[in-house]
C-alpha cells in the first residue's frame, strides 16, 4: 500500500469544547472579492514521471491507486485533486539526457523536429492522469531553447537573436506536438527563470526584448493555427525583480501576454504589488516553490508542501492563482526506506503532532524532525539515492 490512514484522536477532532448549540448570524462580506485560483498542482519532469513509469510497471494498482489520490476532483474523493500541472519543453535539471525537441544544428526550417525526443512516459503518464482529470489544465515552459540557438549548448548562456522568429515556430511546433499526442495545452511559457545561465543543467538567459518578440511572433502564430485560446505566460521568475523585468514585458508586448509567473526564490511576495499595481487585469502565476528538508547525505529528500509559500495569513490574498510545487526525484528505481529528516518550511497554518500524519503537511510548520516511514503521502516525498 501506498498509502495509510490512520484514525485520529479524539474522533472526531474537537477544535473547542462541546457546549450547547446556539444560534449565530453568518454575515458573508462580499465587499472584497479576491482572485480566481485556477488550481494547485505540481511539476511532471522526466524524473518524475519515470517514476510513476516504473511504479506502474512494477504494481499497476499501486500506480492508479497513486493517479487518483492525486488527481481525482471529483467531490468526496479523499484526494489531493491536483488541476493543474507543469510539464517542461524538452530536458530540465531532472532529465537522464539533455536534449530538445530538434537537436540538428542549423535546422532553421525545424524539418528535423520531433516531440517524440521526449521520454515515451511522460506523455503516456500526462494521458493517463487526464483519464482521471479530464479538466487537468496543463501548462508547458522550456527550460533552455536547442542548444544550436544559443552558444552550441542547452547549458547556460543565451539566445541568439538571430533566432528569435525560429524559436517561436518551435514553440508552436511544440504546442502541435503536444496536441498530435492527445495532450491539450492551457498555457505556454516562453522561457523557464530568464534571469538564470546555469552551466550545470539547461538554462537560458534571456533579455526583456527578446522574450517579447518571441512573445509577439508567438502570439500571431498561436492564433492563425488553432491556438487562440491556449495562454502565453511571461516573466517565470523570482519576486525578487517584480518591479522591473515583468513590468518591461507588459510595456514591450502586453498584448501577446496574458499574464506573468512568479517564482518564490528571491524576494517576498509582497514584491508583486510592484506589478499588479500597474496591470491589474492581468493574471498571476506562483508555479515554483519548494522547501528542503535536510536528511542524510546517502538522500535527496526534497518536500513539496501542498500549500507552501505563505509567510503571513494574508498572502493567499496577493493575486497568485495557480500554486505548483517544484520537486522531483531522479531516482529511477520505487524502493522508499524510513529517514529521519528536519522539515523546515516558510509558512506556518498549523503543527503537526505525529509522523503518521504527513499526509497533512499542507499544513505548514516552521520546523519538526520526523522519521518519514515507507509508503505515506505522495510521490514526492522520496528521493532515495542512485
Amino acid at each position: 500500500m501506498l498509502f495509510t490512514y490512520f484514525q485520529p484522536t479524539p474522533d472526531p477532532i474537537n477544535f473547542v469544547s462541546p457546549g450547547a448549540i446556539g444560534s449565530a448570524d453568518i454575515v458573508v462580506d462580499d465587499s472584497s472579492v479576491y482572485q480566481t485560483i485556477l488550481g494547485f498542482g505540481a511539476s511532471l519532469t522526466d524524473s518524475s514521471a519515470q517514476l510513476f513509469h516504473n511504479l506502474k510497471s512494477q504494481n499497476s494498482n499501486n500506480y492508479w491507486e497513486l493517479l487518483d489520490y492525486l488527481f481525482n476532483i471529483t467531490d468526496a474523493a479523499d484526494s489531493a485533486g491536483f488541476s493543474y500541472i507543469r510539464v517542461p519543453l524538452g530536458a530540465s535539471d531532472f532529465s537522464a539526457n539533455t536534449y530538445s525537441y530538434d537537436d540538428t544544428s542549423g535546422d532553421v526550417n525545424l524539418n528535423a523536429f520531433n516531440i517524440g525526443a521526449a521520454p515515451s512516459y511522460v506523455f503516456s503518464t500526462l494521458s493517463d492522469i487526464l483519464s482521471i482529470n479530464q479538466g487537468l489544465r496543463v501548462h508547458v515552459v522550456p527550460w533552455s531553447p536547442p542548444g544550436w540557438m544559443k552558444s552550441g549548448t542547452m547549458d547556460g548562456g543565451s539566445l541568439n537573436t538571430a533566432y528569435i522568429s525560429v524559436m517561436a515556430n518551435y514553440l508552436l511546433k511544440s504546442l502541435q506536438g503536444f496536441q498530435s499526442k492527445g495532450i491539450p495545452i492551457y498555457a505556454i511559457s516562453i522561457q523557464n527563470e530568464p534571469e538564470n545561465s546555469n552551466p550545470t543543467y539547461p538554462t537560458c538567459s534571456m533579455p526583456v526584448s527578446t522574450e517579447a518578440q518571441i512573445g509577439l511572433k508567438l502570439r500571431t502564430l498561436m492564433n492563425s493555427n488553432g491556438f487562440q485560446n491556449t495562454k502565453i505566460i511571461g516573466y517565470e521568475h523570482n519576486w525578487v525583480d517584480a518591479a522591473n523585468y515583468p513590468v518591461q514585458l507588459m510595456q514591450q508586448a502586453g498584448s501577446a501576454f496574458d499574464g506573468v509567473s512568479f517564482h518564490c526564490y528571491q524576494g517576498s511576495v509582497s514584491e508583486q504589488a510592484e506589478f499588479t499595481s500597474q496591470y491589474p487585469n492581468k493574471v498571476w502565476w506562483m508555479p515554483s516553490d519548494y522547501d528542503f528538508v535536510d536528511a542524510p547525505s546517502s538522500w535527496a529528500l526534497q518536500v513539496g508542501a501542498y500549500v507552501t509559500g505563505r509567510v503571513l495569513s494574508t498572502d493567499w490574498e496577493r493575486y497568485s492563482i495557480v500554486v505548483l510545487n517544484w520537486d522531483d526525484s531522479a531516482s529511477t528505481t520505487w524502493n522508499p526506506q524510513p529517514v529521519e529528516a528536519t522539515i523546515e518550511f516558510r509558512g506556518m497554518q498549523a503543527s503537526i503532532p505525529e509522523a503518521t500524519h504527513l499526509l497533512l503537511l499542507d499544513l505548514v510548520m516552521f520546523q519538526a524532525t520526523y522519521t518519514f516511514p515507507v509508503g505515506v503521502t505522495t510521490l514526492w516525498w522520496y528521493a532515495p539515492a542512485n
